[in-house]
C-alpha cells in the first residue's frame, strides 16, 4: 500500500501503473499544460507539478522510497528536471519537439550550393553542365558503422544519439542545450579500439568526388536554382541536405543582347539618312539565325520598336517566346556639303 497518492493523481494514473503508462500520462499532461503552449497563469506552476511527479514515478528507486514515505523522504530530490539516468533523451524530444515547431529529435545536415556559369546562348538553347562535387558519404567498407564488426552496442550515456540533451527551468520557461557526447564523440556507438574501421577511422563517412550533369532547360533565368535531393554531406543521425547548383550569367556578354525576364534587348546604330528614308534590320539572333524587319516611317534618337517573339524561350511553354526590343541610335554626319545642305533647304 502507498503511503501517498499526490503524485500519482498528478498525472492522472492509478498506483500499479506501468513505465509506459506513467509516460503517456506525463506527455499528454505536458503538452496541455507547458507554458510555451498554454498562456493561462497557472500554466507554469502545473507544469512543474507534473514534472515533480514524472522525475518521482519514471524513476524505480524514488518511485519505491515514495511508495512507501510519501514526500517526507528526504532522500527524494525532485529539483533537477529531466536528469535522471533512466531517462530517454528520444522522449525528450518527443515532447519538446512539437512544442518549438520542430520534427522530434531529426536533424539535418547543411545544404551544398555550388555555382555554374553559363552563357545567355546556354540559357537560350539551353545546354548540359558537368560539375565534380565534393561530399561526405556514408564509409561503403563499414557501411557507415565505424566497425569492422556489426555487434557493437549503442553508447549508455546518449542511447546511440550522439549527443547528449540538457534541459533546466529559467524562471517559469523551459530551455534545451545539445552537447556532444564526451563518451562516445558523437557516435553513438561503443566500439572497441581494435575494431574501428581503418578506411574511415570510426567517423562512418569518407569524402568521395561525385559528378554531376546539370540539365540548364531552354529560358532558364541567372540566378535560378536546379536541386539534387539529399546530395549534400551525408552525416550519421541527420538528414542528408541537398545540392543546390545556382545559375550565374557571365558577364560581359558578347552578343549584344541583354536579357530581362523573357525579353531580350539590342541597340543598333543606323545612319541619319536612313533613319529619314526608312531602314531594313538585320540581326544575327543568338543561335544565329537572322531576324528582318522592315521600317517605313522616321526613327527618332533612342526609338524602340518591339519584334514580337523573338525574345527568350518561356520555360516550360513549349514553342512560346518573349519579345525583342531594339533600341535606334540615330548617327548624325560631322559634316554635310553643300549639295547636301541644299538638299535639306
Amino acid at each position: 500500500m502507498v503511503k501517498d497518492r499526490e503524485y500519482y493523481d498528478r498525472l492522472g494514473v492509478p498506483v500499479d501503473a506501468g513505465e509506459n503508462q506513467i509516460r503517456k500520462a506525463f506527455y499528454k499532461a505536458a503538452q496541455q499544460w507547458h507554458p510555451d503552449k498554454n498562456t493561462s497563469p497557472e500554466a507554469a506552476e502545473k507544469f512543474k507539478l507534473l514534472n515533480e511527479a514524472y522525475q518521482v514515478l519514471s524513476d524505480p528507486q524514488k518511485r519505491k522510497l515514495y511508495d512507501l514515505y510519501g514526500t517526507n523522504q528526504p532522500n527524494l530530490n525532485t529539483e533537477t528536471p529531466f536528469n535522471s539516468n533512466n531517462f530517454n533523451p528520444d522522449f525528450l524530444h518527443e515532447i519538446f519537439g512539437s512544442f518549438f515547431g520542430k520534427p522530434s529529435g531529426i536533424l539535418k545536415t547543411r545544404d551544398k550550393k555550388v555555382e555554374v556559369l553559363v552563357t545567355l546562348l546556354e540559357l537560350y538553347q539551353g545546354c548540359k553542365k558537368h560539375i565534380s562535387i565534393r561530399r561526405n558519404e556514408y564509409c561503403k567498407k563499414c557501411k557507415g558503422t565505424g566497425s569492422k564488426k556489426e555487434n557493437f552496442t549503442k553508447c549508455v550515456l546518449c542511447h546511440g544519439n550522439g549527443f547528449r540533451t540538457f534541459t533546466q527551468y529559467k524562471g517559469n520557461f523551459l530551455t534545451q542545450r545539445q552537447v556532444v557526447c564526451e563518451y562516445c564523440n558523437g557516435t553513438g556507438q561503443n566500439i572497441r579500439p581494435e575494431d574501428i574501421c581503418d578506411t574511415c577511422k570510426g567517423r562512418k563517412i569518407t569524402p568521395v568526388t561525385k559528378e554531376y550533369t546539370v540539365s540548364v532547360l531552354p529560358g532558364m533565368d541567372h540566378g535560378e536554382t536546379i536541386i539534387y535531393q539529399q546530395e549534400a554531406d551525408q552525416l550519421p543521425g541527420h538528414l542528408t541536405g541537398d545540392l543546390i547548383v545556382i545559375l550565374v550569367l557571365k558577364e560581359p556578354d558578347s552578343s549584344g543582347f541583354t536579357r530581362k525576364g523573357n525579353h531580350l534587348f539590342y541597340t543598333t546604330s543606323i545612319p541619319l539618312l536612313q533613319a529619314l528614308t526608312g531602314y531594313t534590320l538585320n540581326i544575327k539572333h543568338l543561335d544565329g539565325h537572322k531576324v528582318t524587319h522592315k521600317i517605313s516611317q522616321v526613327i527618332s534618337p533612342k526609338e524602340v520598336i518591339k519584334i514580337a517573339d523573338q525574345g527568350m524561350p518561356i520555360k516550360d511553354k513549349s514553342g512560346k517566346f518573349g519579345d525583342l526590343f531594339v533600341t535606334f541610335e540615330v548617327v548624325f554626319p560631322k559634316n554635310l556639303s553643300s549639295s547636301q545642305v541644299q538638299s535639306l533647304k
